[in-house]
């Protein structure tokens, strides 16, 4: 089965255990990095090149909203 790699972006703690925990179960889904606010998605997104983006809206620095289309 093929691996998918996740780039997890959030700036609570609690949502990120949360997801990871909830991702626990299905080892095909592996999650590459964590980061907390929107200036170090696109340097992670090039540097792990993820299959999945799991994005807060709402992030210090730069909205999440505002990200998206930087990188599409």
């Amino acid at each position: 089965m093929k691996e998918y790699k996740i780039l997890l972006v959030d700036d609570h703690e609690i949502i990120v255990n949360g997801i990871i925990n909830a991702l626990l179960p299905w080892p095909h889904f592996k999650i590459v990095e964590h980061v907390k606010n929107g200036l170090e998605v696109y340097n992670a997104c090039c540097a792990y090149e993820p299959d999945i983006l799991i994005l807060d809206l709402s992030l210090p620095g730069i909205n999440g909203l505002d990200i998206i289309p930087q990188l599409h």
